[in-house]
């Protein structure tokens, strides 16, 4: 809901502002749950500001009683579309990996020392901005040509001057190798595809070095060399950078401190060279509790069926509504919350599964499962099979015969469908494609 300026007409009436503003401030303390988002006359202005947006009221008879210019509507359209798109890049973008010197703090920490490092005007709105993307389940990496102690050294003794910290900070790719190289890796070691990070650097040679070497990773120049109204442009109308707004999960809130739960497992992993792969799984004493879906975990199911791509069986998208409406007397939602000795990993699976017979001719009852989600963070630790394990029973008390398995191939589920055509064959008959 966009709040525009008033027009003249309207200002020439008491009750009308009175009645209005009313019905803002109403609006405005909805909470996220409403599935609304509210955006002031102000935050309009702040963004797109158009000093003549009024026409005199002759003017707007004529032009289909608008009360505003081109150009004010123009202002209107783009906030709009601004919020839409950036629900959709909001979605794509799971990594922001952010330079530091003259981008996260104006000036150079190896020349100007760490006490005259500038932590003000757009530099520190940047911070903000990526204080609040993380807040809002994104992740934050650094990306700097630094020595680490000297970064560190900034988030330590500048911390009261900065609004991101050192907590907020998933992964410190400081060093002196190439970025590009740096972004390879970090997606290596957070298990995520390069198409979701978001590179943001004040380099222009940097920035085109990342088109070249990595297309597939989205860029975000902001040119400190050309003065602070140019950074502050640049950031102004960086719509990835605007954090997501609406509702967020409980996986949202706690991403950071599961990619840090996750980076303790590898560490164990790496320092426990002599014992099996099973057995370091085994150790890690996973537990896994399947469950039909509630009501509240409807966003977080959606949020799967939109994001995951590596075990996702169709990588077909579903809405909430879609989601809630799917359980019946022969259809449901099964879910798996996972934890293990690190922590919680939170909801990651989810099976939309339904009741059919296998031609119109045959029949044998199936339990179709229709999309099968989960996160790559828990693939190959045995959740997949104790998932198969709850299907089996869902199967049994809906008096299926069969369990089938829809699938269709993308360029990132291979690795499911090996699976898959594994537990085909081992099933003797039981699970079908």
């Amino acid at each position: 809901i966009c709040e525009c300026k008033p027009s003249i007409k309207y200002l020439a009436s008491p009750q009308l502002v009175s009645c209005s503003q009313r019905l803002y401030r109403e609006i405005s303390t909805l909470p996220d749950a409403c599935g609304v988002v509210y955006a002031s006359a102000a935050m309009i202005d702040t963004l797109y500001p158009v000093k003549e947006y009024a026409l005199p009221e002759s003017q707007s008879s004529e032009e289909g009683k608008l009360p505003y210019t081109d150009a004010y509507m123009v202002a209107l359209a783009a906030f709009a579309a601004r919020q839409v798109v950036g629900r959709m890049l909001g979605q794509l973008a799971k990594v922001f990996v952010v330079d530091c010197d003259n981008t996260l703090w104006k000036g150079v920490v190896s020349e100007d020392g760490v006490a005259e490092l500038g932590m003000s005007g757009p530099h520190l709105a940047l911070q903000e901005r990526l204080a609040a993307l993380q807040g809002a389940g994104r992740l934050i990496c650094l990306a700097s040509k630094n020595d680490k102690q000297d970064v560190r050294r900034v988030f330590s003794e500048r911390s009261s001057d900065m609004r991101l910290h050192s907590n907020h900070i998933t992964a410190w790719a400081v060093n002196w190798e190439p970025k590009a190289s740096n972004l390879r890796a970090l997606a290596e070691q957070l298990n995520l595809g390069l198409e979701s990070f978001v590179f943001v650097d004040d380099s222009p040679v940097e920035i085109e070095q990342m088109k070249l070497l990595l297309p597939q990773v989205a860029t975000v120049h902001l040119p400190a060399l050309a003065g602070e109204s140019a950074f502050w442009e640049a950031l102004d109308h960086s719509w990835c950078l605007d954090a997501p707004r609406g509702l967020l999960t409980k996986e949202d809130a706690k991403r950071s401190d599961l990619y840090e739960q996750e980076r303790q497992r590898q560490e164990l992993r790496q320092s426990s060279k002599d014992i099996t792969l099973q057995d370091f799984f085994d150790s890690l004493n996973v537990e896994v509790d399947m469950h039909q879906m509630s009501t509240e975990e409807i966003p977080r199911v959606a949020q799967l069926a939109s994001r995951t791509n590596q075990f996702n069986t169709t990588t077909e998208r579903r809405s909430e509504d879609e989601i809630a409406a799917w359980p019946s007397l022969e259809s449901g939602v099964l879910c798996g919350g996972v934890k293990d000795r690190f922590g919680d990993y939170g909801l990651v699976v989810a099976a939309l599964w339904t009741t059919a017979h296998r031609s119109e001719t045959q029949q044998r009852r199936c339990l179709l499962v229709e999309s099968w989600l989960m996160s790559c963070r828990v693939f190959d630790r045995g959740v997949e099979l104790r998932t198969l394990d709850r299907l089996t029973e869902v199967a049994e008390q809906q008096q299926c015969e069969t369990i089938g398995i829809a699938f269709v191939p993308s360029a990132k589920n291979f690795k499911l469908g090996a699976w898959l055509k594994w537990l085909m064959e081992k099933a003797n008959g039981w699970i079908v494609p």
